[in-house]
């Protein structure tokens, strides 16, 4: 190998190096900006020449709608789904963002958006995530109970993760029914079963933070 062909080697190296180190420093920025809700900053990191170049596409557009989403800016949300699932990327990112629209959509209660995406979600082969799509359509869309009885079931016997999602369901599925007292009751079970989930996981955090700091000193 020539000196020439060296040099050029280790410069293609550097480049690449301080590309990722560059990326890195943006993602960090993005992340701090978002935490502090500093919007326009995050915008401004994310328009930057070096965004650009460094990250593609569909990364920065997840970004913004990341942003969007903290935000509540539901105009641009949906204006923001729309140019990700138009997009030519993986298989893997493709299920990601299918799944993240389908469920802000049947969240927002919003037919139109939500079916065309749970029938592409019906060709997938994980019957596990197909059963699940199908059964929140059915709640918050079609507003049926259909599995009220199953999901009260499943409550005795859950993960404490999943307790306070089930009886959000459970609520919402009498609420279809008119059943209004027995909606408000499983409502506020499900906040009292989240706010004590959110509680252990601080807790848990704290901890493990604090057993780092210790290792460390």
């Amino acid at each position: 190998m020539t000196t020439i062909a060296i040099l050029l080697f280790i410069v293609s190296i550097l480049i690449v190096v301080l590309g990722e180190l560059k990326k890195r420093s943006i993602l960090k920025k993005l992340q701090a900006t978002i935490q502090l809700h500093e919007f326009d900053n995050y915008f401004k990191i994310l328009d930057s020449s070096f965004s650009k170049f460094l990250l593609p596409n569909y990364t920065r557009e997840y970004f913004r709608l990341n942003a969007y989403m903290v935000k509540e800016d539901f105009t641009n949300i949906e204006e923001s789904f729309h140019k990700l699932l138009a997009m030519k990327i993986k298989p893997k990112q493709r299920t990601d963002l299918v799944l993240k629209a389908f469920h802000y959509f049947v969240e927002q209660r919003n037919q139109e958006q939500a079916q065309p995406l749970l029938t592409e979600i019906k060709q997938w082969d994980n019957s596990a995530i197909k059963d699940e799509c199908i059964m929140l359509y059915s709640i918050m869309i079609e507003k049926k109970a259909d599995y009220l009885d199953s999901l009260l079931s499943k409550l005795k016997t859950c993960e404490p993760m999943l307790k306070s999602y089930y009886e959000y369901l459970i609520a919402i599925q009498y609420e279809n029914l008119g059943e209004d007292k027995k909606s408000d009751d499983y409502y506020e079970k499900s906040r009292v079963s989240l706010e004590r989930e959110a509680k252990k996981m601080i807790k848990e955090k704290e901890k493990q933070e604090k057993q780092s700091h210790e290792k460390n000193n």
